[in-house]
């Protein structure tokens, strides 16, 4: 699925990021043979009133 859906965005001339979580180098090795690469990091903060 993943591999189609970001065939066509390609193809439409559009980029294509995914979010993986690092802990799970299964779908992070998929996601490599896909093309995918490792750009950056995310962190999410919550604030609390």
């Amino acid at each position: 699925m993943v591999a189609a859906l970001s065939a066509a965005r390609l193809d439409a001339g559009e980029a294509c990021m995914l979010f993986t979580d690092l802990a799970n180098p299964t779908s992070n090795a998929i996601y490599q043979a896909l093309g995918y690469r490792r750009v950056g990091d995310s962190i999410s903060i919550t604030f609390s009133a």
